[in-house]
C-alpha cells in the first residue's frame, strides 16, 4: 500500500494539494472542529497557502532512510519551515514519519530541537502488523520491502516498535503519537509506567 500511495502522490500537482488542503478546512469547520495536527510533506506549499481558518499545528514530516540528517542542517531546515508565519493560529512542530522511515539519529536530532526551541513532536507508531511484524521479528513484507530500498535493518528483531523506540530514546512522553493500534503486553507497561502520561 505504500507503494500505490506513493504513486498516487506522485500524480498530483502543487495546486492538487492546496486545494485539497481548503476543502478539508471547509469540512472540518463544518463539523465543528477547532484544531488540527497536519503532518506536513510538503513545507513548499506554505509560502502559497493563506493563513488557516483554523487552529492548525503543522509538523514538518521528516524522512530519512537513505542519508543522515546533520544536525545543523536539520535546525536551520525547520527554522526556515517556521519563517514568515507569524500570526497564525496555532504553531509548527517536528514529525520523524516512523521508526521504519526515520533514523533513531533523526529522532535524537528532533528531541534536541523540541527541547531548544519548544517545538512539539509527533511520530506514527505501532500502525500495522506489518510494522510490528519488522520490529519484533525481523520479518514480514514492510521488512523486505524498506531492505530493497537500502534501509539499515540492524533495529529490527528487537521487540515491538513502540517498545523499542522508549528504550533507546526515540520516544517518550510528551510526544503526540499517531496510530499505536499494534501494542503489545510490554508497551502497555510502558506507557504505564511513565510519569505525566502519554499523548496517543
Amino acid at each position: 500500500w505504500i507503494g500505490r500511495i506513493n504513486a498516487l502522490k506522485r500524480q498530483l500537482t502543487d495546486d492538487d494539494y492546496l486545494r485539497a488542503i481548503a476543502l478539508g478546512f471547509e469540512e472540518l469547520r463544518q463539523w465543528g472542529t477547532t484544531t488540527v495536527c497536519n503532518l506536513e510533506a510538503f513545507p513548499e506549499l506554505l509560502p502559497r497557502m493563506p493563513r488557516p481558518p483554523l487552529r492548525t499545528w503543522w509538523f514538518l514530516e521528516l524522512i530519512d532512510l537513505r542519508s543522515r540528517v546533520e544536525t545543523e542542517a536539520l535546525l536551520r531546515g525547520a527554522l526556515s519551515f517556521f519563517e514568515g508565519r507569524e500570526g497564525w493560529l496555532g504553531g509548527f512542530g517536528l514529525n520523524p514519519h516512523a521508526p521504519y522511515t526515520a533514523s533513531a539519529d533523526l529522532y535524537r536530532l528532533c528531541n534536541e530541537c523540541g527541547r531548544r526551541f519548544g517545538m512539539p513532536l509527533t511520530t506514527h507508531i505501532a500502525e500495522s502488523a506489518e510494522e510490528e511484524a519488522m520490529f519484533a521479528r525481523g520479518e514480514g513484507p514492510l521488512f523486505d520491502f524498506l531492505r530493497k530500498l537500502g534501509r539499515p535493518m540492524d533495529d529490527c528483531g528487537r521487540g515491538p516498535a513502540f517498545s523499542h523506540a522508549v528504550r533507546n530514546g526515540l520516544i517518550g512522553p510528551g510526544w503526540l503519537l499517531t496510530h499505536a493500534n499494534e501494542l503489545s503486553e510490554p508497551d502497555f507497561g510502558l506507557i504505564a509506567a511513565a510519569p505525566g502520561g502519554w499523548h496517543i
